[in-house]
């Protein structure tokens, strides 16, 4: 009896350049696919092969350390393919999800993260204020996926 397993898996290059704000190459960020690939950009070059078993779809986000800004491509598919995504600037910074732990500890905190419109957290949400401040998370209304825990504690209000 002859038992024999294969796996297959398909290569997707992801090609394209970056720019920060000021339009020159992004050299302190990362591209963020999913929890297993995240890549350092350091030259304001894209150039990843992400390997995968079949066919998917995903939305391809890049953060610029220095400034905080970040885009969100459209989304592509992941089929074997090369994909150009083109000339990206970090300077669209609305919507779309905020990779790691979050912790607010005043108003003014949760009211500039708000600003953002994250619709989802990739990590834990943490509220907490002893100083008592926090009165208003309207600002986080465009949240609809903590992937985390959520904790709000130590505030009297």
């Amino acid at each position: 009896m002859n038992i024999s397993f294969s796996e297959e898996f398909q290569t997707t290059t992801i090609t394209g350049a970056v720019t920060n704000c000021n339009g020159t190459p992004l050299t302190k960020g990362y591209v963020f696919v999913d929890q297993y690939n995240t890549i350092s950009i350091t030259d304001g070059i894209i150039n990843i092969g992400l390997q995968h078993c079949m066919i998917t779809t995903t939305q391809i986000q890049i953060f610029d350390f220095e400034t905080s800004q970040w885009t969100i491509s459209n989304e592509i598919t992941l089929n074997g393919e090369t994909i150009n995504l083109g000339l990206l600037s970090t300077c669209e910074d609305v919507g779309g999800i905020f990779n790691g732990d979050v912790t607010l500890t005043s108003q003014t905190e949760v009211n500039e993260f708000g600003q953002f419109s994250f619709i989802s957290v990739n990590g834990d949400l943490r509220i907490a204020d002893d100083a008592g401040d926090i009165v208003d998370l309207t600002p986080l209304e465009s949240l609809t996926i903590i992937t985390g825990l959520i904790r709000v504690f130590s505030n009297e209000t």
